[in-house]
């Protein structure tokens, strides 16, 4: 699976925790986080890592601002739509 590695959403890149005075407790000082696989912004912080306006992470992503991609693609044939509409009606 490829690797990407981002800027830490909750640090903003710095590595220093911009609430308190140690290192960001999301990627442990590095500035930066290394993800596997496709992600997508989280929807719960928007990609900012922090939880609505608080000094806490986010919930959902961690404080990463970024969620793992679970978006699908369908793609049907014409045949198939057809075949599915003719179950309907």
């Amino acid at each position: 699976m490829p690797q990407q590695t981002l800027k830490c959403a909750f640090c903003r890149g710095t590595g220093h925790n911009p609430h308190f005075g140690d290192s960001c407790p999301v990627c442990q000082g590095r500035g930066s986080n290394t993800l596997t696989g496709k992600h997508m912004a989280c929807g719960a912080c928007r990609g900012s890592g922090r939880k609505g306006g608080s000094t806490m992470t986010c919930y959902t992503c961690g404080g990463v601002g970024a969620v793992p991609d679970t978006r699908t693609r369908a793609r049907i044939s014409r045949r198939s739509a057809q075949q599915i509409t003719h179950l309907f009606y």
